[in-house]
């Protein structure tokens, strides 16, 4: 029989360290891992309208505060937009609502269409003006179809192989 020289409770509090010191590791980490808040000063909120080859999204400002100039951006994956926003050039006040709607069709090549909301204002005695960006992505409905068209089904796979013995 082997004989154990350590006590059965120093192992019970070594095991109970080794617990512990898990813990506190997995939750330290758990807050360097954590998501960066995100302001929304803009009160920014959107809802697809009508989805399809053209999308007609409706997006929502209750600012928290005043912004010089709010702009409307196509990025990745649109192929046109159309803003009947008119606050672009007149920016946005603190406490009022505002609300807009964009028509955006996307490229045939990609599933997502990426819309940019970018908020600026100046800041007193500032050089580089405050900046606040939402990038809002939108399914490109058109981008399946395209691409189900274009793929060759089981049946002319079968017709190629057959015509081309």
């Amino acid at each position: 029989m082997a004989c154990n020289s350590e006590p059965q409770s120093r192992l019970a509090g070594t095991r109970a360290a080794q617990l512990f010191g898990g813990v506190f590791g997995i939750f330290f980490l758990s807050i360097g891992l954590a998501t960066v808040p995100v302001s929304n000063e803009l009160g920014l909120s959107m809802k697809v309208l009508k989805g399809g080859a053209t999308s007609t999204v409706e997006l929502k400002f209750q600012p928290k505060r005043s912004f010089d100039s709010v702009t409307i951006e196509a990025a990745s994956g649109v192929g046109s937009l159309n803003s009947s926003c008119a606050f672009a050039h007149s920016g946005v006040i603190a406490g009022h609502s505002y609300t807009c709607q964009v028509d955006v069709s996307g490229k045939s090549s990609d599933a997502a269409m990426t819309l940019n909301v970018i908020g600026r204002r100046a800041v007193p005695g500032g050089v580089v003006p405050e900046t606040e960006m939402h990038n809002l992505s939108i399914r490109n409905s058109g981008f399946a179809v395209a691409h189900k068209r274009a793929s060759a089904s089981h049946h002319d796979v079968a017709e190629q192989a057959i015509l081309n013995k």
